[in-house]
């Protein structure tokens, strides 16, 4: 068994995500789905009992976009084992999740080209934030968060045009037949 999310295989992934779900780069992530007709399928269609996160990270597209390229020095294994992961590891369910809530802020109110879509307090999403942490039963968690207003030094206003959606992965270290890349 070997660590999947205290790794920096892991911390790379997760930047990888939220760089193209990030303020600089969602908006070409989005034309890059919709440029895509199997990978708009895949974000648009509820997955049932399929590994829908494995099939958009294994389109031709989806690699570039949510995928960090291979570094045979530093993460030889990083891809084949989380590719691991999301064929026999995470659940359905759970890929379903994440299919879902990302499909819930990139189709905005015009579709996957316009705006992103609007919380529950009718604030626009800016970006979406992913992160991973372990944890005995897996689960996916989404909550809708803000930045604070500049200068708020008392932690008391929440800044209206800094929504997003936050995506935590909890789960358990994998047990990926790929050894750990070295970490320091």
């Amino acid at each position: 068994m070997g660590g999947l999310i205290a790794t920096k295989g892991t911390r790379r992934l997760i930047k990888k995500l939220n760089a193209a779900f990030g303020r600089n780069d969602i908006s070409d992530t989005k034309k890059g789905i919709a440029g895509d007709a199997t990978l708009t399928g895949l974000f648009s269609t509820p997955s049932g009992n399929a590994p829908i996160i494995q099939l958009i990270c294994n389109n031709t597209k989806g690699k570039k976009l949510f995928l960090p390229p291979h570094d045979p020095t530093n993460h030889k294994n990083l891809l084949k084992r989380w590719d691991y992961y999301l064929g026999n590891e995470l659940t359905f369910a759970n890929h379903e999740l994440i299919r879902g809530f990302i499909w819930s802020v990139i189709n905005g109110p015009n579709g996957l080209l316009g705006a992103n879509a609007k919380n529950s307090q009718g604030d626009t999403y800016t970006v979406i934030r992913f992160d991973c942490v372990e944890g005995p039963n897996q689960t996916v968690l989404q909550s809708d968060e803000y930045h604070l207003k500049n200068g708020d030094a008392d932690d008391t206003g929440l800044s209206a045009t800094t929504a997003y959606s936050k995506i935590v992965l909890i789960t358990a270290p994998t047990a990926a037949p790929f050894p750990q890349d070295p970490q320091f």
